[in-house]
């Protein structure tokens, strides 16, 4: 068989046509590997903020040509809008329905109260003793402090509302703010007090006073994956390093 004309004429061209899709070959099977491609990671601010950034370190040190894309989200449901929408591969949330989603649990984070550093604690018997531990029933003896509380449209937060509408003692609500860092702020003020989850509200200036919630309250925090896809090794990966890296109870740290 000899080349026509114009065979003469495109023979270059089909050449460099295969070459190329060649190259996308290997760089899509690359992409389903360990040496190259991105993850997507849709997470809430406390845990894109406070427990993500070293497990990136020691995952980029292990992995160098993955590369890692964060975006925060306001509450669980735009995080698994976005993994439904596959905006996003994996997702750092609290934990609420979970269906048709796999669960890597991460850890328990428990909420606190927050209250301004001069706050006076009341005794059973009525008296105020400043700078003195908190009794067990503590939100009994807030009264004189307006609750601080997250919006309403923040779903992520149904649970305490929950708890807070079945308190014996109901504290009067003074305020609903949708970004908790504006929350410890204005505790920081004087302006009243808080519940929310320790993580959330890192990092907590000294002027704020933190306590054990009696009764307890907790949210579970965990990454999850579309549970009917596909997904490349280096997710899995990535899933098995968070592993590792569980959440530490709150208890641990320097506020209690």
């Amino acid at each position: 068989a000899t080349l026509t004309f114009v065979g003469e004429q495109t023979v270059g061209q089909v050449r460099q046509i295969l070459e190329l899709l060649e190259n996308l070959a290997e760089t899509a099977h690359a992409s389903r590997g360990l040496h190259s491609g991105q993850i997507r990671i849709a997470a809430l601010r406390s845990l894109a903020t406070h427990w993500l950034p070293p497990m990136m370190a020691q995952f980029n040190q292990q992995f160098p040509n993955i590369h890692l894309k964060i975006t925060k989200y306001f509450d669980y449901t735009e995080v698994q809008t976005a993994l439904h929408n596959h905006s996003a591969d994996i997702g750092l949330m609290d934990v609420y329905n979970t269906d048709g989603l796999r669960v890597v649990e991460i850890g328990v984070d428990d909420y606190v109260s927050l209250l301004p550093i001069n706050a006076e604690k009341v005794t059973n018997a009525g008296q105020s003793n400043h700078n003195q531990s908190l009794p067990q029933s503590c939100w009994q003896y807030l009264n004189q402090y307006p609750l601080i509380m997250p919006a309403t449209s923040d779903c992520g937060y149904d649970a305490l509302r929950t708890y807070v509408d079945g308190l014996q003692h109901k504290p009067q609500i003074g305020y609903e703010i949708n970004e908790d860092s504006t929350i410890v702020s204005m505790v920081a003020q004087g302006m009243g007090a808080a519940i929310l989850p320790y993580l959330a509200a890192l990092p907590i200036p000294d002027t704020v006073q933190v306590q054990r919630l009696a009764p307890p309250l907790t949210r579970r925090l965990a990454a999850v994956i579309l549970d009917d896809q596909l997904h490349s090794p280096s997710i899995f990966a990535f899933l098995e390093m968070v592993q590792s890296f569980k959440l530490k109870r709150f208890s641990q740290e320097k506020h209690l």
